[in-house]
């Protein structure tokens, strides 16, 4: 995961308005937080923080959303899923199309 400003500025909000003992639960590494704050999620009785760890997980990425959504608090390795390019799409079309010339040549 990658902390940039926004994320900083969510985990201080939530640090806030959480007890001292949640507090100490998120107080980790940067490559823990995400997995804290999922148990957090699922500990705490304050609505607001439930709403700020969402929206963290929102602006982390669509996997720390879905981990959340799952319960799965273990590390994840990837924060960005890379998505195949127009190029690859288009190089699979040609491949899979029986009309193109280079395929009657044979």
């Amino acid at each position: 995961m990658s902390i940039n400003a926004q994320l900083l500025n969510t985990l201080d909000a939530i640090k806030e308005i959480e007890s001292p003992r949640n507090r100490k639960l998120i107080d980790v590494a940067f490559d823990q937080v995400g997995g804290k704050l999922i148990e957090l999620y699922y500990v705490t009785g304050n609505l607001r923080t439930r709403e700020l760890i969402w929206s963290f997980m929102q602006d982390a990425g669509e996997v720390w959303l879905q981990k959340l959504v799952t319960r799965d608090a273990l590390p994840c390795a990837i924060s960005r899923i890379q998505l195949a390019s127009m190029d690859d799409y288009l190089g699979l079309l040609a491949s899979n199309d029986d009309s193109t010339e280079f395929l009657r040549a044979s």
